[in-house]
C-alpha cells in the first residue's frame, strides 16, 4: 500500500483519516515499468569497463583509510604543511580528511607536546562535527592577535577535551578571555606544528590570523529554488537550515578509491 505524495501537497498536513492512497496501476502499466527498468539496465551494461556492484562493495572499495590509522610525524608536517587560510578537506596519499578531522589531528599533537610527551604518532578516532552556530561578528575581533605560548598551550588542552566530551568542534575557541574562531585556531595549529616539529620548541608567541571555511563552497547558499520538493509549502525556504549545513562542511570529504 502506497500513499499519494499529494496527500501533504505545498505543506498541507492531513491527518491519517484524509489520507488518500496512491491509484494502482493496471498490469499492463506495471509490465511497461518493468519494461523500461529491464531496458535501462540492459543499456548500462552495454558500455565497456562498467560494472555492477553491492553497497557492501562499495564500501570495500571506498573505504575510509583514515579512520584508525596512526599519523608519524612526517604525516603530521605534510597535514600541517596543506592548511591555510582557506579551511578545508585534504587528499593525499590515497587518504582523505576532513577539516575536522586535520583540526582533531593538529590538536592533539600539539596536547600531547604541551603536556610533556613525546609524540610520535597521532591516532585518529572519528569524525568531529562541524560548529552548531557562527560566531556573533561582534564577539570574535577582526584582524590578527598575538599569544602566548603558555596560554595557546593551555588552549590546546582544553579544545582536546571539548572534543573529547562532546566530538564536536566548538563555535569559539577561547584564550582566556579573548575568542577566536575556529577557522582561526586552525590556522594557528598548523603554524604552531610546523615549528614544534622543525625545532622541537615551542614558540615564544603564537599570531592568530583570519581564517575561513573553504569547504563551505560545496554547500548551496539558501534560496527558495532549492525547496521545490512538492511537500514544502509555495516559497518555502530555510536559511538557518542552510547554514547548518555550511557549518557541517567541516566533516565533507572525497571517497577515494582504494588501491
Amino acid at each position: 500500500m502506497f500513499w499519494d505524495v499529494k496527500n501533504f501537497l505545498q505543506g498541507a498536513n492531513p491527518g491519517p483519516s484524509e489520507w488518500k492512497e496512491q491509484p494502482e496501476k493496471s498490469p499492463a502499466e506495471r509490465e511497461q515499468a518493468f519494461a523500461y527498468l529491464e531496458g535501462l539496465v540492459r543499456y548500462m551494461k552495454s558500455f565497456p569497463g562498467l560494472h555492477f556492484i553491492t553497497a557492501s562493495e562499495a564500501y570495500a572499495l571506498y573505504r575510509d583509510s583514515a579512520q584508525g590509522r596512526a599519523f608519524d610525524t612526517q604525516e603530521i608536517a605534510d597535514i600541517a604543511n596543506r592548511v591555510d587560510s582557506e579551511i578545508t578537506f585534504q587528499v593525499q596519499n590515497n587518504c582523505a580528511l576532513t577539516a575536522s578531522e586535520v583540526f582533531a589531528l593538529l590538536n592533539d599533537f600539539v596536547h600531547q607536546f604541551a603536556t610533556g610527551r613525546t609524540v610520535k604518532a597521532v591516532r585518529l578516532d572519528g569524525t568531529p562535527y562541524g560548529p552548531s552556530s557562527v560566531p556573533n561578528p561582534e564577539t570574535v575581533p577582526e584582524g590578527s592577535i598575538e599569544i602566548a605560548w603558555d596560554q595557546f598551550s593551555r588552549t590546546a588542552i582544553d579544545v582536546s577535551e571539548i572534543l573529547a566530551r562532546r566530538q564536536q568542534i566548538s563555535n569559539i575557541v577561547w584564550f582566556g578571555s579573548k575568542p577566536v574562531t575556529p577557522e582561526s585556531y586552525l590556522l594557528a595549529l598548523a603554524d604552531v606544528t610546523r615549528t614544534l616539529i622543525s625545532k622541537g620548541q615551542p614558540p615564544a608567541s603564537v599570531t592568530i590570523l583570519p581564517a575561513e571555511l573553504a569547504a563551505g563552497k560545496w554547500v548551496a547558499k539558501d534560496s527558495p529554488s532549492l525547496w521545490h520538493w512538492r511537500p514544502f509549502p509555495k516559497d518555502f525556504h530555510s536559511a538557518h537550515l542552510m547554514e547548518l549545513a555550511r557549518l557541517q562542511s567541516w566533516t565533507i570529504k572525497p571517497a577515494v578509491l582504494s588501491s
